[in-house]
């Protein structure tokens, strides 16, 4: 349903400066991985579990918070691109422990990670090496319909490329996506 970030403050710093999500989101993020933060992030998916029997959440900004460059000015073609040390393994092992304490308190609840890389195994059940979200969010899927629909005329449509956009997925790792509805004053 929704994570947050946590904004610059005395008490939360930022153990390495490249963590910092600065013009991507329009305003400087910082936090450190100490088990103070940790604690906290991971109490708040069990309160709004609890309290409010949220029956799941949905990441935002995932593929940020995977990779110290945020994924920009990354290509992601091939596996190596992404296990090239580049990867935050404090905010793998958060989103991972995230996961597994959210199916542990809801079995039923649904995680789904707002990730634009491709990142494997992100999708994937804890159990079999992965991050333990239920579904990755395509982002790409609406992205690509509002490009085609505004910027082309129908006959430029290409029938092989709406289906590469809307069947690149591994097979193992559910995605899901959104479409947008846009009418004309």
């Amino acid at each position: 349903i929704f994570f947050f970030f946590f904004q610059a403050e005395d008490g939360i710093r930022d153990a390495q400066e490249s963590r910092g999500l600065g013009d991507v989101y329009k305003r400087q993020t910082q936090s450190t991985w100490e088990n103070e933060v940790l604690h906290f992030l991971l109490s708040n998916c069990k309160f709004w579990l609890d309290e409010y029997k949220f029956d799941g959440f949905r990441f935002d900004g995932v593929t940020s918070m995977l990779y110290y460059s945020h994924g920009l000015g990354e290509a992601f073609c091939n596996y190596g691109d992404y296990f090239n040390g580049h990867q935050d393994g404090d905010a793998i092992a958060y989103l991972t422990l995230a996961n597994k304490l959210i199916h542990e308190v809801n079995k039923n609840a649904i995680t789904i990670a707002e990730e634009v890389s491709g990142m494997p195994g992100l999708a994937a059940k804890f159990e079999d090496g992965g991050y333990g979200f239920d579904y990755r969010m395509a982002m790409n899927i609406p992205d690509y319909w509002i490009k085609t629909i505004k910027e082309k005329k129908d006959e430029d449509w290409h029938p092989s490329s709406i289906w590469w956009e809307t069947t690149n997925r591994r097979a193992e790792e559910k995605t899901i996506s959104y479409c947008l509805l846009y009418t004309s004053p």
